[in-house]
């Protein structure tokens, strides 16, 4: 008894699926009657109000498509445009940095040569210290030490010595002194000429980022575009479809002559046919 319930029940599932099926194919059939009549402006009474609502359906689909590859062709515009400005832009930069770097090496090279020659001046002023005091000091004791003309000429003989030690250095000093000087000039136009291309580097790299926004900002608008007209297209095809599944079945009420529908008729009289055996 449940053997043969399982096997009732798996039949009706079966024959279900089958007239299922065959609905499907009914459907699209109708479909297709709607679709040659729809091309064919097929002209009567009862298709007139379905015929003017299915043109303006279709007119919706077209244009939608249309904006939609509009809207294509801005963003590949736009994209090819963004692409060469930030190829400049990138190009620029890398110019700029390459500049800044190099002068920056030519400012730390002069300015570490003034360093050097004011540790030299620095040098040899100590050194003049140390003469003075050493020539005075020997000045002094020449002088306190008259009663004894030995001691008090070898401390003068010192004094003078020191004293031409300092004159010998003065020339020396004076050269490092006017070359650290020939420095400061160059070296403030390199710090003046790195503040000027550090700052158009500034520019250049802000304007990256400016390219960058923009591009998001309009990608963004293009893909929420490109989804409305994808929306619009779909939703005209899918009243399409139902339109064209009315327009055949009222054509296939009406029954107008023409030889592209013979054979839709008769695919449609036999799918009835078997539906009705189906369900009988």
């Amino acid at each position: 008894v449940v053997r043969g319930v399982l096997s009732r029940r798996s039949e009706k599932l079966r024959v279900r699926e089958r007239l299922v099926g065959m609905q499907r194919s009914l459907d699209g059939l109708l479909q297709q009657l709607g679709r040659a009549a729809f091309d064919e402006r097929l002209q009567t009474p009862a298709l007139a109000e379905e015929m003017r609502l299915s043109a303006q359906a279709e007119e919706r689909r077209l244009r939608a498509l249309q904006q939609a590859d509009q809207i294509s062709e801005r963003v590949t515009s736009e994209t090819q445009r963004d692409r060469t400005a930030e190829g400049e832009q990138r190009e620029a930069s890398t110019r700029l940095s390459q500049e800044a770097a190099h002068l920056d090496s030519d400012l730390q090279q002069r300015a570490g040569r003034r360093r050097e020659l004011l540790a030299e001046v620095a040098r040899i002023d100590a050194t003049l210290r140390r003469l003075a005091r050493t020539a005075e000091a020997a000045a002094a004791k020449a002088r306190t030490q008259a009663q004894n003309p030995e001691v008090a000429s070898a401390a003068a003989a010192q004094a003078t010595s020191a004293r031409g030690q300092a004159e010998a250095l003065m020339p020396t000093r004076e050269q490092t002194v006017a070359q650290a000087e020939a420095l400061e000039g160059p070296i403030a136009a390199l710090t003046q000429q790195i503040g000027e291309v550090r700052s158009e580097l500034s520019l250049r790299q802000t304007e990256l980022q400016r390219l960058a926004a923009d591009q998001s900002r309009r990608q963004q608008q293009s893909e929420s575009d490109l989804a409305l007209c994808r929306a619009e297209c779909q939703a005209a095809e899918r009243e399409l479809q139902q339109r064209m599944m009315t327009i055949g079945t009222l054509v296939n009420l009406t029954r107008p002559a023409g030889g592209r529908y013979q054979a839709l008729y008769q695919q449609v009289d036999e799918l009835k046919a078997g539906l009705t055996d189906g369900e009988a």
